[in-house]
């Protein structure tokens, strides 16, 4: 089914008055895409698929966003292409044209004022054309040794978002409240007070990034407390590279890829399911 920037505005209301959040899975190439959505059409989930710039163009710009958007075309549930972290305004434009119906704009390392410019000049571009941009304040840091990414430099400030929001146009906003990407070597302390703050201060969908490992009833808090989409990627790459290391240890030269990956797509899409009964999506498409 073909999907407009209204189309997941829409979406993402749905989650917001239904209590749950739509689910936003990494994919990496056209394996891990399928189970994916395989999960979500399994569960009768809305997803959306994420492809970091990384990943575009190693599979090739046009090629990536074919993909993935004949692979959305053909599914029985709303499936969003999405670019994920991007950190160059120039690219997030590509990625518009090539045919995203959503772009992010990753700017949340940079001075506020900055921030602002570029996110502002991609929902200018971006808005035009029918596309959905979000953005991030505060930090959702990479490797979370500690378990403890909660001191105010990782934060989001409230008064930085209804800024950037105002200023900007922007459509959605991830934020930065004490998760991280990867694995966690200890549970996670999430502000879900900073959390509650900036969902009354912003009218805009809010985005928890880092979801891989976060305790189910986390989940359940942050949903409850504004958080309408959720980004998973690691549980799935592990899932991906776990599954295949087995197959491929014993593999014979005569193996087909295909018997291969078949079984590893399984493990995706477990991981995938699992993912989406967290946040509460199944059985919302």
């Amino acid at each position: 089914m073909t999907v407009k920037k209204q189309d997941l505005k829409e979406e993402l209301r749905k989650a917001e008055q239904g209590g749950y959040a739509v689910p936003a899975f990494n994919f990496n190439d056209v394996w891990d895409l399928t189970a994916i959505i395989k999960a979500g059409e399994d569960q009768r989930s809305p997803i959306m698929v994420m492809a970091i710039p990384r990943v575009v163009e190693c599979l090739g710009r046009e090629t990536c966003t074919a993909m993935a958007l004949a692979a959305a075309e053909a599914a029985s549930v709303p499936v969003f292409l999405h670019l994920d972290h991007c950190k160059d305004v120039g690219f997030c434009k590509v990625a518009v044209d090539l045919g995203f119906p959503s772009v992010m704009l990753d700017a949340s390392a940079l001075p506020l004022e900055q921030n602002i410019a570029m996110v502002k000049e991609v929902c200018q571009y971006a808005s035009a054309r029918g596309v959905c941009v979000e953005a991030e304040l505060g930090r959702v840091s990479n490797g979370n040794d500690a378990g403890n990414f909660d001191g105010e430099g990782f934060m989001i400030q409230v008064d930085e978002a209804l800024r950037l929001v105002r200023e900007t146009g922007v459509d959605s906003l991830a934020v930065g409240i004490g998760t991280a990407h990867g694995f966690y070597k200890a549970r996670p302390r999430i502000r879900f007070d900073r959390l509650r703050e900036v969902n009354a201060a912003v009218e805009i969908p809010l985005v928890l990034h880092g979801g891989t490992g976060i305790p189910i009833e986390d989940f359940h808090r942050a949903i409850e407390n504004g958080i309408d989409k959720v980004n998973i990627g690691t549980a799935l790459r592990s899932a991906y590279v776990m599954g295949l290391k087995p197959l491929l240890a014993a593999a014979e030269p005569t193996s087909h890829p295909l018997d291969i990956h078949a079984k590893a797509r399984e493990s995706v899409t477990l991981a995938a399911i699992e993912g989406i009964r967290s946040v509460r999506a199944n059985g919302k498409a």
